[in-house]
């Protein structure tokens, strides 16, 4: 009888330490994962709605399950590039090495972008090439990396007065909106997909396409500044191919409209 005992004892120990392991786990701080951008749909749209933008979704689909707490905060492009650089936030989401080549990329971009150009119905010019932009009027967002077509071309008109205008804040396309309809600008500078996402959800039909340059993918972007920075985007990466088997990351793009 008290070997039965005993046995019973050696069952439970397992049991106990399982218990009091999960104790301890409890008791360790959880670990904070700050994310910062601009809203910039679907990529990455305003915090804590109900849909907060593919890259966000990502985020916390792969790093809670790892323990960590997911903190996305809206900032100015130009406020999130100079904070994930620095180490003063972990990651920026839809950022590319034409932002900041410096910053930690994973392997697995969000997307694929491009350099879109935007004017008001019955404006018949179309993008042709670098030429075809001589004397317009070009609305962009401060701090966002472009194309090496455009980017030349920013560089080259800079100086001069009214050719290219760039807006900052939490807002820089509807703001860019507005000075298109104002005619303050005569073409708007967007990624295809944000700003398709954006005139579906508005009703918008009073600006179109007049073509693109290809430019080059986007990825959630940890900071150069932090030591930890390799093994999130390990981890980004692991999390991504668990999402891929299952078939949610197909899931979470198709929710925006997109496909991964």
């Amino acid at each position: 009888m008290p070997l039965r005992k005993r046995n019973c004892f050696l069952a439970m120990v397992p049991v106990l330490a399982a218990i009091a392991a999960g104790a301890a786990h409890a008791d360790e701080p959880q670990k904070m994962l700050t994310i910062e951008a601009d809203a910039w749909c679907p990529i990455n749209c305003a915090a804590d709605g109900t849909q907060e933008g593919i890259g966000i979704d990502l985020a916390r689909k792969i790093f809670e399950p790892l323990g960590y707490r997911v903190n996305y905060v809206v900032v100015p492009w130009t406020q999130a590039l100079s904070d994930v650089r620095s180490g003063k936030t972990d990651a920026a989401v839809g950022a590319g090495a034409q932002d900041d080549a410096s910053l930690v990329f994973p392997a697995s971009y969000l997307f694929n972008i491009s350099d879109d150009f935007y004017v008001m119905q019955g404006n018949p010019w179309r993008y042709q090439g670098p030429y075809t932009l001589k004397d317009k009027r070009l609305g962009i967002a401060a701090g966002y990396g472009y194309g090496d077509v455009l980017t030349q071309f920013i560089k080259d008109n800079i100086t001069r007065s009214g050719t290219i205008q760039a807006v900052s804040g939490n807002d820089a396309l509807a703001q860019n909106i507005a000075k298109l309809r104002a005619g303050q600008i005569d073409i708007l500078v967007e990624s295809k997909p944000v700003m398709d996402y954006y005139m579906q959800k508005k009703g918008e039909t009073q600006i179109v396409w007049a073509g693109g340059i290809a430019q080059a993918p986007i990825y959630l972007a940890f900071s150069p500044a932090k030591p930890a920075s390799r093994q999130l985007a390990a981890q980004y990466d692991a999390g991504i191919k668990r999402l891929s088997a299952s078939g949610q990351l197909s899931a979470i793009y198709r929710a925006y409209g997109l496909n991964p």
